[in-house]
């Protein structure tokens, strides 16, 4: 009988260490979709801004905002 508790205490600890690790997971893919929103929305203010520059050379944009598209468009594409 207490073998029997034993081993049911010790599968339900498996279980819910498995169930709490696909929470984890489910977790994890949401945050990484609101991240990549998130990235993409921030790469495209930086390119509006860059073209308003082309455009209308009287803003005079540093070239920081240049400096931040380019490395934000590289972790976009995979680079380092």
């Amino acid at each position: 009988m207490k073998i029997t508790l034993i081993f049911d205490k010790i599968l339900d600890l498996i279980l819910k260490k498995t169930k709490s690790g696909e929470k984890e997971q489910e977790l994890q893919i949401r945050k990484q979709e609101s991240f990549n929103k998130l990235i993409i929305l921030i790469t495209l203010i930086f390119i509006v801004i860059c073209g308003l520059n082309e455009l209308f050379p009287v803003l005079e944009i540093s070239p920081w905002w240049y400096d931040k598209t380019e490395k934000v468009l590289t972790y976009i594409l995979g680079g380092d």
